[in-house]
């Protein structure tokens, strides 16, 4: 089944990492057990391992473990210093994984402005 998934995902990922990793330059000459075996026994950072985990690029796992904890200094450092109504700094993974920031995290001066964003949520 992985090897449906990876196929299916990006064949020419495959290919490449066939290739550096096996020197095997034609996948279809092989047995589907073999092939499979081969593909299924890729490092964690081959191009489609990370492309099916989601990382853009050729973001290493250790790099993003490196950014996670980048960001979590980021946000002690923020609590300690930041003012009320400062916006919450951008996070490295987010741009590693490509994720977009679409709301605002700035966060609420008074009770009245929470009950505001509150009831506005509430309605949709």
């Amino acid at each position: 089944m992985f090897l449906a998934v990876a196929l299916s995902t990006d064949t020419d990922a495959v290919i490449c990492d066939l290739a550096e990793t096996y020197g095997v330059y034609d996948y279809r000459a092989l047995s589907v057990e073999t092939l499979a075996a081969l593909v299924c026994g890729l490092r964690a950072d081959s191009r489609i391992k990370m492309r099916l985990a989601g990382y853009k690029g050729q973001e290493l796992p250790m790099r993003a473990l490196l950014a996670k904890c980048a960001d979590l200094l980021a946000l002690m450092l923020h609590c300690w210093t930041a003012k009320s109504g400062d916006p919450l700094p951008d996070m490295f993974i987010d741009c590693m994984v490509g994720k977009e920031d679409s709301e605002d995290n700035s966060g609420f001066d008074t009770i009245e402005e929470y009950e505001a964003a509150r009831q506005r949520f509430l309605k949709g």
